[in-house]
C-alpha cells in the first residue's frame, strides 16, 4: 500500500503521467501534454476539462480508492482524460507489483466500467437534451451515432520476475476443445505493460521518471545504483515525491531515516542519502560482527571455564577426597561431582 500512495502522490503531476503514456504507448514523442490531460469526476462519469495551466490532477485519495465497486464497477489505480483536438480519450495507469495472471481479465473489467460511465452520461442527457428518439435509441437512451471516447491502459510492472503471466484474454481461455471457428468469434483484449526492470532505454522518458525508473531497476545492484546516482547531477537535487517512490524500492526505512539530513531547499541530495545509508550499514554491520564475537568469545571463555572445573573435580575424585569437601572448594552441587564421578 505504501508504493500505491507513493506512485499516486508521483503521478499527481500530469507531467510525469503524460510522460510515462508518451513513453508507453509513444516510443517517447510528445504527444501529450501536461495542459492536454484533464480528471474524470468517479462518481457522475461527468468530465472536468483539462488545462488551467497547472499540470496538475487531484490529490490522490480524492477519488474512489483502487478496485473499489461503484454502481456494479470497478475503477482504476488512476486515471486521466487526454485531449487530442476536438476528441479525446481516457487513459489509465495501473500498479503492479506481483504478477496477476488474470491481469487481462481484471484490465478489461476496468475498461468496461469507464465505458459504462460514459454511457451513463449519454443517457443521462439524452432524456432532457435529446429531441425525437424512436425505437432502440428511445429504449435505450442511446442515440444513434453516438461514439465514446476510447479507453486505454498503460501497466507499470515493477516486479522482479519477468512477467509470464497472459497478455490477451485469448490467453486466458480453453480453446483446446473449440472449433477454430468459433475462437475467431470470440472477442480478444490485450493488456500494455511496461516491465519497468526489463527497460533498455529509459532515455524516452523526458521528466524525472527516467531517474526513478533507473532507480527502481538497479534497485538490487548497491554498486550499479551508487555509480548511477554519483554520474546524474539530478539526484543531488531531486524532488521528494520522486525520492518518495525510489525509496520503497531501496529501503524505505534507511533512506526516510537519513531523508531530513540530506534536504536542501526543498530538494532532497539522493548522492548523499545513499551514502550515508550505505555507511549506516556498514556501521551496522561492523556492530553486529563485535557483537557476535563477544557472543562467541564468551560461549568459548564459558565452555573452556566449565572444562577446567570437570578437571579439578576428576582430581580431587581420584585423591579420594569428600563429596561436600569437594562442593564447597569448586562451589557446585553434589549432583554435579556424581555426573563426573559416573564418567570415571
Amino acid at each position: 500500500m505504501r508504493k500505491d500512495e507513493e506512485w499516486k502522490n508521483y503521478f499527481y503531476d500530469n507531467a510525469r503521467y503524460a510522460d510515462l503514456v508518451n513513453g508507453a504507448a509513444f516510443g517517447g514523442q510528445q504527444v501529450l501534454t501536461a495542459d492536454s490531460l484533464g480528471d474524470l469526476d468517479v462518481q457522475t462519469g461527468f468530465v472536468r476539462e483539462p488545462g488551467g495551466g497547472t499540470g496538475r490532477a487531484r490529490r490522490p485519495g480524492s477519488r474512489a480508492k483502487a478496485g473499489r465497486r461503484q454502481g456494479g464497477t470497478k475503477y482504476r489505480d488512476m486515471v486521466r482524460k487526454a485531449v487530442f483536438g476536438e476528441g479525446s480519450a481516457v487513459i489509465g495507469i495501473e500498479l503492479e507489483e506481483l504478477m496477476d495472471y488474470s491481469m487481462p481479465l481484471r484490465d478489461m473489467y476496468y475498461s468496461v466500467g469507464e465505458y459504462e460511465k460514459q454511457a451513463s452520461q449519454v443517457r443521462s442527457r439524452a432524456r432532457t437534451e435529446y429531441k425525437g428518439l424512436k425505437g432502440g435509441g428511445f429504449l435505450y437512451r442511446f442515440p444513434k451515432g453516438t461514439l465514446l471516447p476510447p479507453v486505454m491502459t498503460v501497466i507499470l510492472y515493477c516486479g522482479k520476475e519477468d512477467w509470464d503471466g497472459p497478455r490477451t484474454l485469448h490467453e486466458m481461455l480453453d480453446f483446446a476443445c473449440v472449433p477454430d471457428e468459433m475462437r475467431k468469434m470470440v472477442p480478444d483484449y490485450r493488456i500494455n505493460i511496461l516491465e519497468v526492470r526489463r527497460l533498455k532505454d529509459t532515455g524516452i522518458f523526458r521528466t524525472d521518471l527516467r531517474q526513478v525508473l533507473d532507480c527502481i531497476r538497479l534497485s538490487d545492484d548497491r554498486t550499479a545504483l551508487k555509480s548511477l546516482v554519483e554520474g546524474d547531477p539530478y539526484y543531488r537535487r531531486m524532488e521528494e515525491d520522486a525520492y518518495g517512490v525510489v525509496a520503497c524500492y531501496i529501503g524505505i526505512d534507511e533512506l526516510l531515516r537519513v531523508k531530513e539530513n540530506n534536504r536542501n531547499g526543498g530538494k532532497i541530495n539522493m548522492c548523499s542519502a545513499l551514502r550515508e545509508m550505505i555507511a549506516e550499514g556498514r556501521a551496522e554491520g561492523r556492530a553486529e560482527g563485535r557483537k557476535e564475537g563477544y557472543k562467541k568469545a564468551m560461549r568459548r571463555g564459558s565452555k573452556k571455564r566449565k572444562q577446567e572445573r570437570v578437571r579439578m573435580v576428576r582430581s580431587m575424585l581420584e585423591r579420594n577426597m569428600a563429596e561436600q569437601d569437594i562442593c564447597d572448594i569448586i562451589g557446585c552441587t553434589p549432583g554435579f561431582v556424581e555426573k563426573i564421578r559416573q564418567t570415571m
